[in-house]
């Protein structure tokens, strides 16, 4: 279901459906939604009488059954809030068999007064407790916003502080952090703060205050080996080494980023467009896929293919041979440069 789905049910005077499924990677957003339906539907007269919170799998199948069972207490409703329960998941780390089946049973008759909120980390869509609620209306998931729709929110967010940005600068900041609009929100607080006396925030600010996530200091680098700029790519290297990232996490990051540059590119020439290509590619961020279709553009097949095939050498040999680390990376980023 929608944003504009769940924006009208929460505008309801009745909330329904009474049974909730929240999940996805935007975490801010789906806590946002979260709050506004815990608001909605729980009771603030006799909160410890009518309102349950149960944490992860720690909780008794008896204590739900008892908590949906009776009847509000001076209350026209009762509310249960669920979090990460695992009755979602198709991992051994989920819920039982025997809970899940309790749970398949429960949801065909639940009561209209008592409201169900699963706020969940991971989701198997092919479940059949997934299906009833979805088919019920009440499944949302809440994925990454598009490019777009991130820049015009990081324009608010900065708004609301007091502060104004351009969109070519948020669109920026968006681009160099990860996890979504949390990680934007905090970046923002400190900028907010760096620029103190001030009405307006650049991208000199952002680069000033903003640390670029790993990723991104790996397509600079990989940019940099294709480019032929040696200085450039061992530079972000010692960067990655100063901020005390081990020798086979860089090489593991190198390495799936020429691959995802390599496997987009071929995506590319067969016709695929972005999205078809970030469920092939797994990738949830459009920010990201908006790089590798960028930057794989640039370089040839045969540059990628090197690449793919140079670091999967490198790999062997940091298992097998006594030579330094650092050197055998270095040494990477000298074969790739090298003309």
């Amino acid at each position: 279901m929608s944003l504009t789905e769940i924006k009208k049910i929460l505008a309801l005077d009745t909330i329904r459906p009474n049974v909730f499924l929240l999940f996805g990677d935007e975490v801010f957003l789906k806590n946002h939604y979260k709050n506004q339906l815990i608001e909605k539907v729980k009771d603030d007269l006799y909160p410890e009488m009518n309102n349950f919170y149960f944490d992860e799998k720690n909780y008794k199948v008896t204590e739900v059954k008892e908590a949906i069972e009776t009847l509000p207490f001076m209350s026209e409703r009762k509310m249960l809030l669920f979090k990460n329960s695992g009755l979602f998941s198709s991992s051994r780390k989920g819920a039982k068999a025997d809970t899940k089946e309790f749970w398949e049973n429960r949801l065909k008759d639940i009561h209209e007064e008592v409201y169900v909120i699963f706020d969940e980390q991971e989701v198997d869509k092919r479940s059949a407790l997934y299906k009833k609620i979805a088919k019920d209306g009440g499944a949302f998931e809440f994925g990454f916003l598009d490019e777009r729709e991130m820049t015009r929110w990081t324009v608010n967010l900065f708004k609301t502080m007091g502060k104004t940005i351009s969109p070519h600068d948020a669109q920026h900041l968006a681009s160099i952090c990860s996890g979504g609009m949390t990680a934007v929100k905090n970046e923002a607080v400190k900028l907010s703060a760096y620029t103190a006396g001030k009405t307006e925030v650049h991208l000199n600010d952002i680069k000033e205050v903003v640390t670029p996530t790993i990723e991104n200091k790996i397509f600079e680098m990989v940019d940099a080996i294709f480019a032929k700029n040696s200085d450039l790519a061992l530079k972000r290297l010692n960067d990655l080494f100063y901020l005390k990232e081990s020798e086979v996490k860089i090489l593991a990051l190198i390495a799936s980023s020429a691959d995802k540059l390599l496997n987009t590119k071929l995506l590319l020439e067969s016709g695929m467009g972005q999205t078809e290509i970030m469920m092939n590619l797994g990738l949830k961020s459009p920010f990201i896929a908006k790089k590798y279709i960028e930057n794989c553009k640039k370089y040839s097949l045969a540059d990628l293919k090197k690449l793919v095939s140079d670091c999967a050498d490198t790999d062997i040999n940091l298992k097998s041979t006594s030579i330094d680390k650092k050197t055998l990376l270095e040494l990477l980023i000298a074969k790739n440069v090298g003309k």
